[in-house]
């Protein structure tokens, strides 16, 4: 189960050590039989001689035979019983009072176990020389595992990278996502990336141009092939944002939206989700307030989400830091739909097809 033959050969080596330590004490016309049968109780685990050798053997040998034997038997035991209690969901609490009954029993009760490897599962993603095929593979193989850091094989399948699996969160019926983007600037560590402003005294990335614009970021997927996409982003209003309604009639390359645009891909853009920060909550220019004034570009559809920090007029040129935008809380007014998003703070895509295109975070205004 581990890597069986390399185990085997450690095995065979140990056998021939204590045959090599003890040949001087048995007779010489035993040795050559002596050694076929304990490379053969080696093979299948059970120290039993045949009862034809038995009768050839006098029975101060086979009782030191048997006695090393019975040693070599629980060492095997024991190991076996690490890699059954490390591998799968069958836990055995002792090693050493389990008859060679009740481990076959124990051995078809994990082969009828989905969650028994069936490659070294010691080793699955933990290696260069292992990668899994995806965080989504260990999740399903190993599923005691953590999330941590794994390797897994990227989409031209001849290399592996060395990603973060986020292997406990469960999306659209899934666990074992890749995670490619983690800022959280609550972290007095963390800093905004390249091309973003930090604002030091609320610890907030923004824009770092002027004008109606957009600043990105780009995060890379190391080439690994995906067809889904999970995620989450907090903010807040500062003066009055004009949301989805910034600009109606622009495309997915031009700043239309007051807000978080998440796309992949280049020439063109692809659309994933939009976060549209609008003025007013007791206003109608969320697409999904009722009533509502607007509706979303094609290329955006559904797949946004749209809130205000600010009930009702007058706006200032401030930051309002009391109402965090996109998670599904404070919701009032006309706005009050806006909040009904079943995922909330955290949005699911399933692309139309798979890609390994890197992703794009932008912040427009």
């Amino acid at each position: 189960v581990f890597q069986p033959y390399m185990y085997q050969e450690s095995v065979y080596k140990e056998v021939n050590t204590a045959l090599d330590l003890t040949s001087k004490k048995q007779p010489k016309m035993y040795q050559k039989k002596l050694s076929l049968a304990v490379l053969l109780v080696a093979v299948v685990c059970f120290p039993t001689a045949t009862e034809s050798l038995r009768t050839r053997m006098r029975r101060e040998h086979v009782e030191w035979w048997l006695a090393l034997l019975r040693d070599f038997q629980k060492q095997v035991t024991q190991a076996m019983y690490s890699v059954i209690n490390s591998c799968t969901d069958v836990h055995i609490p002792d090693a050493n009072s389990t008859s060679l009954d009740q481990i076959k029993e124990l051995l078809l009760e994990i082969k009828q176990q989905e969650s028994f490897c069936d490659k070294t599962c010691y080793n699955l993603g933990e290696s260069q020389q292992y990668p899994a095929l995806s965080c989504n593979e260990i999740a399903e193989r190993m599923p005691h595992s953590s999330s941590g850091l794994y390797w897994i094989q990227n989409n031209a399948r001849s290399l592996s990278v060395q990603v973060y699996c986020d292997l406990e969160k469960e999306f659209l019926g899934s666990k074992g996502w890749m995670r490619v983007a983690n800022l959280d600037m609550t972290d007095p560590n963390q800093q905004c990336p390249p091309n973003f402003k930090l604002y030091a005294r609320d610890r907030l990335c923004g824009k770092s141009t002027d004008g109606n614009a957009c600043d990105s970021v780009k995060y890379t997927t190391s080439g690994v092939r995906y067809s889904k996409v999970c995620g989450r982003v907090a903010g807040y209003q500062f003066g009055s944002p004009d949301g989805l309604r910034v600009c109606p009639t622009c495309t997915i390359d031009e700043p239309y939206v007051d807000g978080v645009s998440i796309t992949h891909g280049d020439s063109p853009r692809k659309h994933i989700w939009t976060f549209a920060a609008d003025n007013i909550e007791i206003g109608n220019y969320c697409p999904c307030s009722s009533p509502t004034a607007i509706q979303p570009s094609s290329f955006v559809g559904n797949d946004y989400y749209c809130e205000s920090g600010l009930l009702r007029y007058p706006w200032d040129v401030v930051l309002y830091s009391d109402d965090v935008l996109w998670d599904g809380k404070r919701c009032d007014a006309n706005e009050a739909p806006c909040c009904d998003r079943p995922l909330l703070p955290w949005f699911c895509k399933e692309l139309p097809e798979p890609t390994s295109d890197d992703l794009e975070v932008r912040i427009c205004a």
